[in-house]
């Protein structure tokens, strides 16, 4: 699981809204429901808050049974026996606008965590 917050100030709705997520360079496109929650048709999950707070919305992002490989390499995840914090670059894709953060996690032992 991946979480964070997007900087979206003011009144933003995630209701009906096909919502792309770009993390690394890796995308998934999701549907939300009339509560603004994924439809989900596999084990992958976005979640968006609801409520601006501060200017910022809260996340979360879980992949599920996706064949990742080395394709965030980049990013500092390896699949290596170390402890490391790395930084995640996401991008999401809502009523047609980009919002950008990056995300700062710990890694270890092959365990993304928080």
């Amino acid at each position: 699981m991946l979480s964070g917050s997007l900087p979206i100030s003011g009144a933003f709705s995630a209701k009906y809204q096909v919502v792309t997520v770009d993390v690394g360079g890796k995308l998934q496109t999701f549907y939300n429901d009339s509560k603004g929650k994924t439809l989900t048709f596999d084990k992958n999950h976005f979640k968006l808050g609801t409520k601006s707070v501060n200017g910022k919305v809260p996340f979360s992002l879980t992949v599920s049974n996706t064949p990742l490989g080395t394709f965030f390499d980049d990013e500092g995840l390896v699949n290596l026996n170390v402890t490391q914090t790395v930084s995640i670059p996401v991008i999401v894709l809502l009523n047609n606008q980009y919002f950008t953060t990056t995300v700062t996690h710990s890694y270890k032992s092959g365990k993304l965590g928080k």
